[in-house]
């Protein structure tokens, strides 16, 4: 009965949020898979799991405008890009090189979604060998140290193994870029069961208005991911830009430039200053500091 009521609450939660009617929604959600609904996963426990370490969450934009793309995340906000073989594989902060944007583009890219790095291979490789188990859909077999599922509401996470990253030179006069946090749009419930009772995350911080839920990894603070039926997009993430300043010069670089929903504005209940840019994919992303 608990199974059948969050699976209404998700179809319900992906109504209202793409304005399609219920029965469409219910269609969608049916369909991500066949046998066994992806948007509800069973209670998952981290009693018998092995010690998960998670080092990084990276947001990824799934683009089919390339190079719209990458002038906007270089130009307005600052990354740098990073390329392997000559090939675009992500947008790193030049100020801090272990906070990057992955592009997800290409003939075989996977659907919309983010990456969660854990320690080691073997760490992957048990979160892995744990996914049925968890009712959990794998939708790209492991390999290479990474392997591909669906969460609670069809969202694609990615957990690779950590590797060796290249280490550009940081530029000290750099546009500060300091976390990208990735959201994802998931029942309160259905997400603790998935990001904290199967992944290993744990609650941060619950807000009510606007309904979502802060997870962070028990090893590294700076690995967050948000989740929330109220999110504006299921692909949304935030971006700390490190000042108060900084969120208002690129608000200002934006006007005429991007799409803008409202301006900077104080939160001092969660000691921040933000505004929402859409990027030329649809994609929301909430630009923000500490006040």
């Amino acid at each position: 009965m608990t199974e059948r009521k969050d699976f209404k609450r998700v179809v319900r939660a992906r109504a209202q949020r793409t304005g399609e009617s219920y029965s469409s929604a219910l269609r969608h959600v049916r369909n991500a898979r066949p046998d066994r609904s992806a948007a509800v996963a069973s209670v998952g426990t981290n009693a018998k799991a092995p010690p998960v370490h998670i080092t990084r969450t990276i947001p990824e934009v799934r683009t089919t405008k390339l190079d719209k793309t990458v002038r906007f995340y270089t130009e307005l906000l600052g990354f740098d890009t990073r390329t392997e073989d000559g090939r675009l594989v992500s947008l790193v902060s030049a100020s801090d090189d272990g906070v990057e944007v992955r592009v997800n583009h290409g003939g075989s890219a996977l659907p919309p979604g983010f990456t969660v790095e854990v320690e080691t291979e073997s760490q992957a490789v048990a979160l892995f060998d744990r996914a049925e188990a968890n009712d959990v859909r794998v939708i790209q077999a492991f390999e290479a140290g990474r392997f591909s599922m669906l969460d609670p509401s069809g969202r694609r996470v990615t957990v690779s193994a950590a590797r060796d990253r290249p280490s550009g030179a940081l530029r000290p006069t750099a546009r500060t870029i300091t976390r990208a946090i990735p959201g994802s749009v998931v029942e309160p419930d259905a997400a603790k069961r998935f990001y904290a009772g199967f992944l290993g995350f744990r609650v941060h911080g619950e807000w009510s208005d606007p309904d979502a839920i802060m997870f962070e990894s028990p090893t590294s603070a700076g690995a967050q991911l948000l989740t929330g039926v109220d999110l504006i997009s299921p692909d949304a993430f935030d971006l700390d830009v490190g000042s108060v300043e900084r969120v208002d010069a690129i608000h200002a670089a934006a006007v005429g430039n991007a799409v803008i929903m409202g301006g900077p504005e104080d939160f001092p209940s969660h000691g921040v200053r933000c505004f929402m840019l859409i990027d030329p994919n649809g994609i929301a992303m909430n630009i923000v500091a500490p006040l």
